[in-house]
């Protein structure tokens, strides 16, 4: 059988947010996730050229649909740059296409919290 109907109004209310929220779930990932990652590509000013080009390479494997590359390029590009805000929020995209959803919300708050701290640094 299916879940049970809720019995009261506020369970209703609640219950039917929380099927919007489960079935939503990809989409908010990918538009906090793009956001993130178009905003702030890296932190870091020392960026190597070899970061930037497995960067580029992992952004074009996302585009392909090839999750699997992409997951790797972008945590290659962290251990060499572990400040790049851009690597980790499509990190967090990877994770919500392959439906890791845990990880991709640890990695949207690790994103988000690594832009809080850019944005405070920049104004000290």
């Amino acid at each position: 059988m299916g879940a049970a109907l809720p019995r009261s109004r506020s369970a209703a209310v609640h219950f039917s947010r929380a099927i919007l929220c489960e079935r939503m779930k990809p989409a908010v990932f990918l538009v906090l996730m793009t956001t993130i990652s178009f905003g702030l590509a890296s932190t870091g000013k020392g960026t190597s050229p070899n970061s930037k080009q497995v960067f580029d390479r992992s952004s074009q494997a996302l585009r392909d649909g090839d999750y699997a590359a992409a997951e790797r390029g972008f945590q290659q590009v962290l251990r060499s740059d572990p400040k790049n805000i851009g690597a980790l929020g499509n990190l967090g995209v990877v994770y919500s296409r392959i439906r890791r959803y845990w990880r991709a919300t640890q990695a949207a708050h690790e994103a988000d919290r690594r832009v809080r701290d850019a944005r405070v640094a920049g104004t000290r």
